[in-house]
């Protein structure tokens, strides 16, 4: 599955009405998917423009910009912040390939100047600039939606540790989401093979799941007992041509 879309219909198949929930993936495009009740069918974030929304996030001196706006402004030059987010970054050779104004490492803090007169700044940590992306996704689900989302479902990376995944919860909580619940892309490929009722796939007891995504390959061999998954074997490495 490459999509939020395909991801919030495989695991919400058995519970129809998820129209407050908001499913959010952050290394994928398009990314973010919620159930649209009037029209009775799935449909992805859009951005400003109503295209797919997309996960970048940039700051030009005098505002923070979202999407393909960021991405303009960046101009190519992305970092993946979230592969810092709840580690312990001390080693300046890995912090100096961001490109960021790094002004404190317990906790990890960026620091945000301001091009005007003012000259002013603001530290904010790596979890505070993930919630800043959660909030725009949320604020643009909300307004083609018309309505409060309640939840939202992060798609973490399969490899992230306990401390990665509370601070994804952290920063869930800063951007003000109520209920923030967290699913590894490895266990939603998973449960969209096993229990998607319309592919009538738990007929297979063992199930070898390869995903890749970027430069990385999964694998993982899946066991389907009783509608539950149990994972035999977990392996994950770097893939090269």
């Amino acid at each position: 599955m490459n999509h939020p879309k395909d991801k919030y219909k495989a695991l919400n198949e058995r519970q129809k009405d998820k129209s407050y929930s908001l499913v959010a993936q952050f290394n994928d495009n398009p990314i973010g998917a919620y159930f649209n009740k009037q029209l009775g069918h799935i449909e992805n974030v859009l951005d400003h423009q109503g295209n797919s929304a997309i996960n970048c996030l940039a700051f030009d001196g005098i505002r923070v910009l979202h999407g393909c706006n960021a991405q303009l402004f960046l101009y190519g030059t992305v970092f993946k912040i979230n592969d810092i987010m709840g580690r312990d970054v001390a080693i300046n050779e890995e912090l100096n390939k961001y490109g960021l104004n790094i002004v404190d490492t317990n906790p990890l803090k960026v620091r945000l100047v301001f091009t005007d007169t003012t000259k002013a700044s603001v530290d904010l940590n790596v979890e505070s600039l993930f919630a800043l992306q959660v909030l725009e996704m949320k604020s643009r689900a909300e307004t083609q939606f018309e309505n409060y989302m309640q939840n939202v479902l992060f798609i973490v990376p399969t490899s992230y540790t306990i401390r990665q995944i509370q601070a994804v919860k952290d920063a869930a909580n800063i951007a003000g989401i109520d209920h923030a619940h967290i699913l590894s892309q490895m266990s939603a490929a998973a449960i969209d093979f096993g229990f998607n009722t319309n592919d009538k796939n738990t007929n297979f007891r063992e199930v070898l799941v390869i995903m890749f995504s970027s430069n990385e390959c999964e694998l993982a061999l899946i066991e389907y007992y009783n509608q539950s998954i149990k994972y035999l074997a977990y392996y994950s490495g770097v893939t090269r041509i």
